[in-house]
Protein backbone atom coordinates (compact mmCIF):
# COMPACT_ATOMS: atom_id res chain seq x y z
CA UNK A 1 0.00 0.00 0.00
CA UNK A 2 2.90 2.48 0.88
CA UNK A 3 4.64 1.96 -2.59
CA UNK A 4 1.65 2.10 -4.19
CA UNK A 5 1.12 5.19 -2.71
CA UNK A 6 4.78 6.56 -3.46
CA UNK A 7 4.11 5.81 -6.77
CA UNK A 8 0.59 7.61 -7.64
CA UNK A 9 2.84 10.36 -5.76
CA UNK A 10 5.41 10.46 -8.11
CA UNK A 11 3.53 9.80 -11.31
CA UNK A 12 1.48 12.82 -10.19
CA UNK A 13 4.44 15.32 -9.81
CA UNK A 14 5.50 13.62 -13.34
CA UNK A 15 2.20 15.35 -14.86
CA UNK A 16 2.51 18.57 -13.34
CA UNK A 17 5.98 18.89 -14.27
CA UNK A 18 5.08 17.82 -17.51
CA UNK A 19 2.04 20.46 -17.62
CA UNK A 20 4.76 22.94 -16.37
CA UNK A 21 6.81 22.64 -19.12
CA UNK A 22 4.26 22.19 -22.05
CA UNK A 23 3.78 25.66 -20.53
CA UNK A 24 7.20 27.14 -20.65
CA UNK A 25 7.53 25.50 -24.32
CA UNK A 26 5.14 27.50 -26.03
CA UNK A 27 5.65 30.49 -24.39
CA UNK A 28 9.33 30.12 -25.47
CA UNK A 29 7.66 29.53 -29.16
CA UNK A 30 5.72 32.91 -28.47
CA UNK A 31 8.70 34.63 -27.37
CA UNK A 32 10.82 33.46 -30.84
CA UNK A 33 7.64 35.04 -32.64
CA UNK A 34 7.65 38.34 -31.25
CA UNK A 35 11.27 38.76 -31.53
CA UNK A 36 10.69 38.19 -35.57
CA UNK A 37 7.70 40.32 -35.37
CA UNK A 38 9.90 42.73 -34.15
CA UNK A 39 12.15 42.99 -37.32
CA UNK A 40 15.58 43.42 -35.24
CA UNK A 41 17.68 41.40 -37.88
CA UNK A 42 19.69 43.78 -40.29
CA UNK A 43 18.53 43.53 -43.79
CA UNK A 44 21.14 44.64 -45.85
CA UNK A 45 22.58 42.21 -48.10
CA UNK A 46 25.88 43.29 -50.04
CA UNK A 47 27.15 41.89 -53.23
CA UNK A 48 29.83 39.04 -52.62
CA UNK A 49 32.71 39.69 -54.05
CA UNK A 50 34.12 36.11 -55.32
CA UNK A 51 37.24 37.51 -56.91
CA UNK A 52 38.74 39.07 -54.38
CA UNK A 53 37.98 35.84 -51.50
CA UNK A 54 38.93 32.62 -51.34
CA UNK A 55 36.89 31.70 -48.87
CA UNK A 56 33.06 32.10 -48.43
CA UNK A 57 30.85 30.69 -45.99
CA UNK A 58 26.84 30.36 -46.37
CA UNK A 59 24.31 29.01 -44.76
CA UNK A 60 21.30 26.48 -44.98
CA UNK A 61 18.70 26.11 -42.19
CA UNK A 62 16.74 23.07 -43.21
CA UNK A 63 12.79 23.13 -43.40
CA UNK A 64 10.66 22.06 -39.89
CA UNK A 65 9.49 18.59 -40.04
CA UNK A 66 6.43 16.98 -39.68
CA UNK A 67 7.22 15.03 -36.50
CA UNK A 68 9.17 17.99 -35.18
CA UNK A 69 5.96 19.43 -32.77
CA UNK A 70 6.79 23.30 -31.77
CA UNK A 71 5.51 24.73 -28.45
CA UNK A 72 5.16 21.32 -27.34
CA UNK A 73 7.45 18.76 -24.53
CA UNK A 74 9.45 16.43 -26.37
CA UNK A 75 10.66 13.20 -24.46
CA UNK A 76 14.19 12.63 -24.87
CA UNK A 77 15.64 9.82 -23.13
CA UNK A 78 12.90 10.25 -20.53
CA UNK A 79 13.68 13.62 -19.96
CA UNK A 80 11.08 16.28 -21.11
CA UNK A 81 12.77 18.78 -23.56
CA UNK A 82 10.75 22.19 -24.50
CA UNK A 83 10.79 22.35 -28.32
CA UNK A 84 10.75 25.76 -29.93
CA UNK A 85 12.26 27.02 -33.16
CA UNK A 86 15.60 28.25 -32.15
CA UNK A 87 16.94 29.64 -35.62
CA UNK A 88 15.72 32.84 -37.63
CA UNK A 89 17.02 33.93 -40.91
CA UNK A 90 17.13 36.93 -42.80
CA UNK A 91 19.49 37.96 -45.35
CA UNK A 92 23.13 37.20 -44.45
CA UNK A 93 22.62 36.86 -40.61
CA UNK A 94 21.18 33.73 -38.60
CA UNK A 95 20.22 34.28 -35.13
CA UNK A 96 20.60 31.65 -32.57
CA UNK A 97 17.57 32.03 -29.66
CA UNK A 98 18.65 30.30 -26.71
CA UNK A 99 17.24 29.58 -23.64
CA UNK A 100 18.60 31.20 -20.75
CA UNK A 101 19.40 28.58 -17.68
CA UNK A 102 19.64 29.08 -14.27
CA UNK A 103 22.50 27.94 -11.44
CA UNK A 104 21.63 24.01 -11.72
CA UNK A 105 20.14 24.02 -15.44
CA UNK A 106 16.56 24.75 -14.52
CA UNK A 107 14.76 26.80 -17.14
CA UNK A 108 13.82 30.46 -16.30
CA UNK A 109 11.88 30.18 -19.61
CA UNK A 110 13.58 33.56 -21.10
CA UNK A 111 15.63 33.97 -24.28
CA UNK A 112 18.32 35.19 -25.19
CA UNK A 113 19.91 36.11 -29.22
CA UNK A 114 22.93 35.99 -30.55
CA UNK A 115 23.99 36.89 -34.27
CA UNK A 116 25.98 34.90 -36.96
CA UNK A 117 26.30 36.95 -40.14
CA UNK A 118 27.53 35.37 -43.24
CA UNK A 119 28.24 35.91 -47.14
CA UNK A 120 24.63 34.55 -47.59
CA UNK A 121 21.87 32.57 -45.73
CA UNK A 122 19.24 29.96 -46.82
CA UNK A 123 16.40 28.99 -45.86
CA UNK A 124 12.93 27.51 -47.49
CA UNK A 125 15.14 27.99 -51.04
CA UNK A 126 15.85 25.24 -53.54
CA UNK A 127 18.76 24.10 -55.00
CA UNK A 128 18.76 25.77 -57.69
CA UNK A 129 18.81 28.97 -56.04
CA UNK A 130 21.98 27.63 -54.12
CA UNK A 131 23.75 26.57 -57.00
CA UNK A 132 23.22 30.13 -58.50
CA UNK A 133 24.87 31.78 -55.65
CA UNK A 134 27.20 29.24 -54.36
CA UNK A 135 28.41 27.34 -56.99
CA UNK A 136 28.02 29.19 -60.37
CA UNK A 137 30.13 32.20 -59.65
CA UNK A 138 33.51 29.94 -58.72
CA UNK A 139 32.65 27.88 -62.14
CA UNK A 140 32.78 31.19 -63.90
CA UNK A 141 35.98 32.64 -61.70
CA UNK A 142 38.25 30.03 -60.34
CA UNK A 143 40.33 27.26 -62.24
CA UNK A 144 40.04 24.85 -59.13
CA UNK A 145 37.08 25.14 -56.69
CA UNK A 146 35.82 23.02 -54.09
CA UNK A 147 32.36 22.91 -51.83
CA UNK A 148 32.00 21.07 -48.70
CA UNK A 149 29.28 20.61 -46.94
CA UNK A 150 29.38 20.54 -43.56
CA UNK A 151 26.90 19.91 -39.93
CA UNK A 152 25.04 17.77 -37.88
CA UNK A 153 23.30 14.41 -38.87
CA UNK A 154 20.15 15.20 -40.53
CA UNK A 155 20.26 18.57 -41.70
CA UNK A 156 20.08 18.13 -44.68
CA UNK A 157 23.64 17.62 -46.39
CA UNK A 158 23.39 14.84 -48.72
CA UNK A 159 20.30 16.65 -50.30
CA UNK A 160 22.17 19.88 -51.04
CA UNK A 161 25.21 17.96 -52.67
CA UNK A 162 23.18 15.85 -54.72
CA UNK A 163 21.44 18.81 -55.81
CA UNK A 164 24.51 20.65 -56.75
CA UNK A 165 26.33 18.16 -58.67
CA UNK A 166 23.09 17.69 -60.59
CA UNK A 167 23.42 21.40 -61.41
CA UNK A 168 26.97 21.01 -62.50
CA UNK A 169 26.19 18.11 -64.96
CA UNK A 170 24.16 20.49 -66.79
CA UNK A 171 26.50 23.60 -66.75
CA UNK A 172 29.97 22.19 -66.94
CA UNK A 173 31.85 21.68 -70.16
CA UNK A 174 31.51 17.68 -72.09
CA UNK A 175 33.87 15.55 -72.51
CA UNK A 176 33.85 14.89 -68.40
CA UNK A 177 36.09 13.07 -66.14
CA UNK A 178 34.38 12.27 -63.09
CA UNK A 179 35.81 10.01 -59.76
CA UNK A 180 33.79 9.82 -56.89
CA UNK A 181 35.11 8.01 -53.55
CA UNK A 182 34.99 8.30 -49.47
CA UNK A 183 36.28 8.08 -46.59
CA UNK A 184 34.56 5.51 -44.32
CA UNK A 185 36.11 3.75 -41.30
CA UNK A 186 39.13 3.49 -39.86
CA UNK A 187 40.24 5.57 -42.53
CA UNK A 188 39.84 3.69 -45.68
CA UNK A 189 39.01 5.56 -48.68
CA UNK A 190 37.06 3.53 -51.23
CA UNK A 191 36.23 4.39 -54.92
CA UNK A 192 32.76 4.45 -54.89
CA UNK A 193 32.67 3.87 -59.55
CA UNK A 194 33.37 0.54 -58.77
CA UNK A 195 31.09 -2.25 -57.36
CA UNK A 196 32.12 -3.33 -54.95
CA UNK A 197 33.61 0.00 -53.91
CA UNK A 198 37.59 -0.49 -53.84
CA UNK A 199 40.27 0.38 -51.62
CA UNK A 200 42.41 2.97 -52.69
CA UNK A 201 45.87 4.55 -50.83
CA UNK A 202 46.44 8.65 -50.44
CA UNK A 203 50.35 9.15 -51.31
CA UNK A 204 52.10 12.50 -51.60
CA UNK A 205 53.08 12.72 -55.62
CA UNK A 206 56.71 14.39 -55.14
CA UNK A 207 55.89 17.75 -55.73
CA UNK A 208 53.68 19.20 -52.86
CA UNK A 209 50.56 17.07 -54.19
CA UNK A 210 48.26 14.31 -52.70
CA UNK A 211 47.07 11.86 -55.06
CA UNK A 212 44.40 8.93 -54.37
CA UNK A 213 46.09 5.92 -56.04
CA UNK A 214 43.61 3.09 -57.11
CA UNK A 215 40.64 5.77 -57.83
CA UNK A 216 38.77 5.43 -61.22
CA UNK A 217 38.26 7.78 -63.26
CA UNK A 218 35.05 7.72 -65.71
CA UNK A 219 34.44 10.10 -68.74
CA UNK A 220 31.40 10.99 -69.17
CA UNK A 221 30.04 12.65 -73.06
CA UNK A 222 26.54 13.48 -71.93
CA UNK A 223 24.85 14.83 -69.10
CA UNK A 224 22.65 11.69 -68.89
CA UNK A 225 26.03 9.49 -68.45
CA UNK A 226 27.32 12.30 -65.98
CA UNK A 227 24.42 12.17 -63.82
CA UNK A 228 23.64 8.35 -63.81
CA UNK A 229 27.86 8.12 -62.67
CA UNK A 230 27.04 10.38 -59.78
CA UNK A 231 23.50 8.27 -58.43
CA UNK A 232 25.16 5.10 -58.75
CA UNK A 233 28.26 6.65 -56.24
CA UNK A 234 25.13 7.74 -54.11
CA UNK A 235 23.66 4.62 -53.94
CA UNK A 236 27.25 2.75 -52.87
CA UNK A 237 27.99 5.31 -50.42
CA UNK A 238 28.01 3.85 -47.25
CA UNK A 239 24.72 4.43 -44.82
CA UNK A 240 23.36 3.07 -41.58
CA UNK A 241 20.61 4.00 -39.63
CA UNK A 242 20.69 6.56 -36.40
CA UNK A 243 18.35 8.25 -34.00
CA UNK A 244 18.11 11.54 -35.58
CA UNK A 245 17.91 9.64 -39.48
CA UNK A 246 16.96 6.44 -41.11
CA UNK A 247 19.23 6.41 -44.03
CA UNK A 248 22.36 8.33 -42.21
CA UNK A 249 25.33 8.60 -44.28
CA UNK A 250 28.28 7.32 -42.39
CA UNK A 251 31.29 8.29 -44.49
CA UNK A 252 32.95 11.53 -45.89
CA UNK A 253 32.40 11.75 -49.66
CA UNK A 254 34.18 13.85 -52.65
CA UNK A 255 32.94 14.22 -56.18
CA UNK A 256 35.35 15.22 -58.51
CA UNK A 257 34.50 17.03 -61.76
CA UNK A 258 37.40 17.88 -64.13
CA UNK A 259 36.94 18.86 -67.84
CA UNK A 260 40.65 19.57 -68.35
CA UNK A 261 43.58 19.73 -66.78
CA UNK A 262 43.42 22.82 -65.78
CA UNK A 263 39.81 23.19 -64.44
CA UNK A 264 37.90 21.19 -61.65
CA UNK A 265 35.24 20.99 -59.07
CA UNK A 266 34.85 18.78 -56.13
CA UNK A 267 32.05 18.38 -53.93
CA UNK A 268 32.54 17.26 -50.43
CA UNK A 269 30.22 15.81 -48.24
CA UNK A 270 30.88 15.51 -44.81
CA UNK A 271 29.38 12.91 -42.45
CA UNK A 272 27.25 14.42 -39.60
CA UNK A 273 28.50 14.28 -36.19
CA UNK A 274 26.83 12.63 -33.16
CA UNK A 275 26.88 12.54 -29.80
CA UNK A 276 27.66 8.96 -28.09
CA UNK A 277 23.66 8.86 -27.39
CA UNK A 278 21.95 9.79 -30.29
CA UNK A 279 23.85 6.58 -32.14
CA UNK A 280 21.53 3.39 -32.55
CA UNK A 281 24.97 1.34 -31.33
CA UNK A 282 23.97 -2.26 -32.79
CA UNK A 283 26.71 -3.89 -33.86
CA UNK A 284 30.72 -2.98 -33.01
CA UNK A 285 31.12 -1.51 -36.86
CA UNK A 286 28.47 1.17 -36.22
CA UNK A 287 30.33 1.99 -32.96
CA UNK A 288 33.53 2.43 -35.49
CA UNK A 289 32.23 4.48 -37.75
CA UNK A 290 30.96 6.83 -35.00
CA UNK A 291 34.15 6.98 -33.67
CA UNK A 292 36.04 7.34 -37.22
CA UNK A 293 33.25 10.26 -38.28
CA UNK A 294 33.45 12.08 -34.99
CA UNK A 295 37.50 11.78 -34.92
CA UNK A 296 37.74 13.09 -38.46
CA UNK A 297 35.59 15.79 -37.92
CA UNK A 298 37.40 16.87 -34.52
CA UNK A 299 41.01 17.00 -36.45
CA UNK A 300 38.94 19.25 -39.30
CA UNK A 301 38.06 21.58 -36.64
CA UNK A 302 41.54 21.57 -35.10
CA UNK A 303 43.05 22.45 -38.04
CA UNK A 304 40.17 25.01 -38.70
CA UNK A 305 41.23 26.72 -35.05
CA UNK A 306 44.77 26.78 -35.49
CA UNK A 307 44.21 28.43 -38.73
CA UNK A 308 42.04 31.08 -37.17
CA UNK A 309 44.60 31.53 -34.54
CA UNK A 310 47.69 31.78 -37.31
CA UNK A 311 49.59 29.14 -35.61
CA UNK A 312 53.12 27.98 -37.02
CA UNK A 313 52.13 23.85 -37.17
CA UNK A 314 48.72 23.13 -38.75
CA UNK A 315 47.50 19.26 -37.89
CA UNK A 316 46.67 18.33 -41.75
CA UNK A 317 47.94 14.97 -41.14
CA UNK A 318 46.75 13.72 -38.83
CA UNK A 319 43.23 12.35 -40.85
CA UNK A 320 42.96 10.94 -44.06
CA UNK A 321 39.94 14.01 -44.53
CA UNK A 322 41.99 17.01 -43.62
CA UNK A 323 44.47 15.49 -45.72
CA UNK A 324 42.31 15.35 -49.04
CA UNK A 325 40.91 18.92 -47.59
CA UNK A 326 44.61 20.71 -46.95
CA UNK A 327 44.34 22.90 -50.34
CA UNK A 328 40.84 23.88 -49.92
CA UNK A 329 40.96 24.80 -46.24
CA UNK A 330 44.12 26.84 -46.10
CA UNK A 331 43.49 30.29 -47.03
CA UNK A 332 47.19 30.42 -48.38
CA UNK A 333 47.00 28.49 -51.06
CA UNK A 334 46.07 30.84 -54.22
CA UNK A 335 45.02 28.20 -56.54
CA UNK A 336 41.47 26.76 -55.07
CA UNK A 337 38.62 28.68 -54.66
CA UNK A 338 36.09 27.42 -51.45
CA UNK A 339 33.04 27.83 -50.49
CA UNK A 340 31.82 26.21 -47.29
CA UNK A 341 27.54 25.55 -46.70
CA UNK A 342 26.53 25.03 -43.16
CA UNK A 343 23.47 23.17 -42.82
CA UNK A 344 21.17 23.76 -39.95
CA UNK A 345 18.76 22.51 -38.11
CA UNK A 346 15.93 24.70 -36.96
CA UNK A 347 14.85 23.53 -33.26
CA UNK A 348 16.36 23.40 -30.26
CA UNK A 349 16.42 19.53 -29.55
CA UNK A 350 19.98 20.23 -31.79
CA UNK A 351 21.11 23.41 -30.55
CA UNK A 352 24.03 21.99 -29.30
CA UNK A 353 25.24 21.18 -32.47
CA UNK A 354 23.94 23.92 -34.28
CA UNK A 355 25.86 26.15 -31.89
CA UNK A 356 28.57 24.62 -32.61
CA UNK A 357 28.31 24.76 -36.01
CA UNK A 358 27.96 27.81 -35.98
CA UNK A 359 30.79 28.78 -34.18
CA UNK A 360 33.46 27.07 -36.64
CA UNK A 361 31.46 28.84 -39.33
CA UNK A 362 33.06 32.03 -37.80
CA UNK A 363 36.29 31.30 -37.45
CA UNK A 364 36.46 30.34 -41.40
CA UNK A 365 34.60 33.75 -41.70
CA UNK A 366 37.39 35.35 -40.17
CA UNK A 367 40.29 32.86 -41.99
CA UNK A 368 38.39 34.52 -45.08
CA UNK A 369 38.37 37.71 -44.28
CA UNK A 370 42.48 37.22 -43.11
CA UNK A 371 42.92 35.99 -46.81
CA UNK A 372 44.12 38.92 -48.82
CA UNK A 373 46.90 39.95 -45.96
CA UNK A 374 47.88 36.82 -46.31
CA UNK A 375 47.78 36.58 -50.16
CA UNK A 376 50.30 39.26 -49.87
CA UNK A 377 53.56 36.91 -48.47
CA UNK A 378 52.72 34.69 -51.77
CA UNK A 379 55.38 36.30 -54.35
CA UNK A 380 56.54 34.15 -57.62
CA UNK A 381 59.29 33.03 -56.10
CA UNK A 382 57.33 30.66 -53.40
CA UNK A 383 55.01 29.28 -55.55
CA UNK A 384 54.60 25.15 -56.21
CA UNK A 385 55.02 24.04 -59.60
CA UNK A 386 51.29 23.68 -60.01
CA UNK A 387 50.70 27.33 -59.39
CA UNK A 388 53.74 28.23 -61.83
CA UNK A 389 51.71 26.12 -64.83
CA UNK A 390 48.31 27.69 -63.72
CA UNK A 391 49.88 31.34 -63.80
CA UNK A 392 51.05 30.50 -67.26
CA UNK A 393 48.13 28.96 -68.63
CA UNK A 394 45.96 32.06 -66.93
CA UNK A 395 48.69 34.41 -68.43
CA UNK A 396 49.34 33.55 -72.08
CA UNK A 397 45.97 31.65 -73.19
CA UNK A 398 44.71 34.52 -74.99
CA UNK A 399 48.02 34.17 -76.78
CA UNK A 400 49.29 30.96 -77.37
CA UNK A 401 47.10 28.39 -79.22
CA UNK A 402 48.19 24.90 -77.84
CA UNK A 403 48.56 26.59 -74.03
CA UNK A 404 48.17 22.97 -72.12
CA UNK A 405 51.54 21.73 -74.06
CA UNK A 406 53.39 25.14 -72.67
CA UNK A 407 52.12 24.91 -69.20
CA UNK A 408 53.29 21.23 -69.12
CA UNK A 409 56.29 22.25 -69.90
CA UNK A 410 56.89 23.99 -66.49
CA UNK A 411 54.95 20.95 -64.46
CA UNK A 412 58.56 20.18 -62.97
CA UNK A 413 59.45 23.96 -62.05
CA UNK A 414 58.95 25.48 -59.01
CA UNK A 415 59.23 29.31 -58.18
CA UNK A 416 62.34 29.09 -56.72
CA UNK A 417 63.42 27.50 -60.06
CA UNK A 418 61.68 29.76 -62.27
CA UNK A 419 63.49 32.90 -60.32
CA UNK A 420 67.01 31.18 -61.07
CA UNK A 421 66.61 29.13 -63.99
CA UNK A 422 69.10 29.72 -66.76
CA UNK A 423 67.44 31.62 -69.94
CA UNK A 424 68.92 28.79 -71.92
CA UNK A 425 67.57 26.10 -70.52
CA UNK A 426 64.09 27.83 -70.37
CA UNK A 427 64.48 27.98 -73.95
CA UNK A 428 65.60 24.67 -74.52
CA UNK A 429 62.33 23.60 -72.88
CA UNK A 430 59.84 25.68 -74.25
CA UNK A 431 61.26 24.71 -77.82
CA UNK A 432 61.12 21.04 -76.90
CA UNK A 433 57.42 21.93 -76.34
CA UNK A 434 56.89 23.12 -79.91
CA UNK A 435 57.16 26.93 -78.97
CA UNK A 436 59.46 29.43 -80.20
CA UNK A 437 62.38 31.12 -78.24
CA UNK A 438 59.69 34.40 -78.38
CA UNK A 439 57.61 32.73 -76.16
CA UNK A 440 60.03 31.51 -73.37
CA UNK A 441 61.35 34.84 -73.65
CA UNK A 442 58.14 35.82 -72.99
CA UNK A 443 57.32 33.82 -70.35
CA UNK A 444 60.38 34.39 -68.80
CA UNK A 445 60.41 38.73 -68.71
CA UNK A 446 56.84 38.44 -67.86
CA UNK A 447 57.47 36.24 -64.38
CA UNK A 448 60.42 38.30 -63.68
CA UNK A 449 58.52 41.48 -64.23
CA UNK A 450 55.84 40.41 -61.65
CA UNK A 451 58.27 38.96 -59.29
CA UNK A 452 60.33 42.35 -59.24
CA UNK A 453 57.04 44.34 -58.68
CA UNK A 454 55.92 41.93 -55.41
CA UNK A 455 59.51 42.69 -54.38
CA UNK A 456 58.94 46.51 -54.42
CA UNK A 457 55.14 46.36 -52.91
CA UNK A 458 56.41 44.64 -50.00
CA UNK A 459 60.00 46.26 -49.42
CA UNK A 460 60.45 48.64 -46.33
CA UNK A 461 63.17 50.69 -46.11
CA UNK A 462 64.42 52.04 -42.50
CA UNK A 463 63.94 55.35 -40.96
CA UNK A 464 68.12 55.62 -40.72
CA UNK A 465 68.62 54.36 -44.34
CA UNK A 466 70.10 51.13 -43.37
CA UNK A 467 69.28 47.69 -45.11
CA UNK A 468 65.72 47.17 -46.44
CA UNK A 469 63.25 44.87 -44.52
CA UNK A 470 60.46 43.20 -46.12
CA UNK A 471 56.87 42.93 -44.65
CA UNK A 472 57.33 38.96 -44.80
CA UNK A 473 60.47 39.14 -42.54
CA UNK A 474 59.15 41.48 -40.05
CA UNK A 475 55.92 39.36 -40.00
CA UNK A 476 57.99 36.37 -39.18
CA UNK A 477 59.88 37.52 -36.47
CA UNK A 478 56.65 38.15 -34.76
CA UNK A 479 55.98 35.17 -35.02
CA UNK A 480 52.74 35.26 -37.60
CA UNK A 481 54.03 34.20 -40.55
CA UNK A 482 53.52 31.10 -42.08
CA UNK A 483 55.17 28.71 -44.30
CA UNK A 484 52.76 28.25 -47.69
CA UNK A 485 52.00 24.44 -47.72
CA UNK A 486 52.02 23.12 -51.29
CA UNK A 487 49.52 22.80 -53.98
CA UNK A 488 47.53 19.43 -54.08
CA UNK A 489 46.58 19.96 -58.07
CA UNK A 490 48.41 17.73 -59.66
CA UNK A 491 49.01 17.81 -63.73
CA UNK A 492 48.80 14.16 -64.72
CA UNK A 493 48.24 12.11 -68.35
CA UNK A 494 45.02 12.22 -69.56
CA UNK A 495 43.16 9.30 -68.82
CA UNK A 496 40.34 7.94 -71.12
CA UNK A 497 37.00 5.53 -70.67
CA UNK A 498 34.26 3.86 -72.27
CA UNK A 499 30.13 3.56 -70.80
CA UNK A 500 28.55 1.02 -72.64
CA UNK A 501 25.21 -0.06 -70.96
CA UNK A 502 26.12 -1.10 -67.15
CA UNK A 503 29.75 -1.47 -67.79
CA UNK A 504 32.24 1.62 -67.34
CA UNK A 505 35.36 0.55 -69.03
CA UNK A 506 38.61 2.55 -67.89
CA UNK A 507 41.47 2.68 -70.67
CA UNK A 508 44.75 3.99 -68.74
CA UNK A 509 47.77 4.94 -70.38
CA UNK A 510 51.35 4.09 -68.42
CA UNK A 511 51.69 6.92 -65.53
CA UNK A 512 55.45 6.99 -64.13
CA UNK A 513 54.61 8.11 -60.78
CA UNK A 514 56.71 7.26 -57.73
CA UNK A 515 54.91 4.45 -56.15
CA UNK A 516 52.37 3.21 -58.59
CA UNK A 517 52.32 0.30 -60.91
CA UNK A 518 51.47 0.38 -64.18
CA UNK A 519 47.95 -0.74 -63.48
CA UNK A 520 46.96 2.21 -60.69
CA UNK A 521 44.66 4.97 -61.81
CA UNK A 522 45.79 8.15 -60.30
CA UNK A 523 43.13 10.73 -59.85
CA UNK A 524 44.59 14.35 -58.24
CA UNK A 525 42.76 15.50 -54.33
CA UNK A 526 41.16 18.49 -54.37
Amino acid sequence: GEQSNNECSLNSMKHELRNVSAVTAQSLQEQVDEWRERGEIDDIDEPNHWTENKIHVFARVRPILPDENLGTVQDRGGVPINEYECVSVKAKQVVLHEEIRAIGGASTGFLEHKNYRFDHVFSGTSNDEIFAKTVAPLLESSTTSAVIMFGQTNSGKTYTAVGIAEQCVNKLRYPLKISCFEVAAREMVRDLLISPPVPCVLRDDGQGGLLVVGASEAVANCPDEALRLVQVAAERRATRATRANQQSSRSHAVLCFRWDDHHSISIVDLAGSERRQEALFDDTDALEETKAINTALSVLKDCIRAISRKDTHIPFRRSALTRLLRSALDPQQSTVSTTFIAHLAPTNLSILHTKNTLDYCMKMTDIASDTDRRKAHLGPERWTATRLCQWIFETFKNEEENIDALAQAFASISGKQMATIWRGELVRRVEAAGFSELTADKVYDAFHDLNRRFKKKTSVTTRRGGRGSSLALREKRGGSLHSAPPSTLSIIPPLSSSFHDDVLVIHNDKIDKKGCTEDDVVIPSL
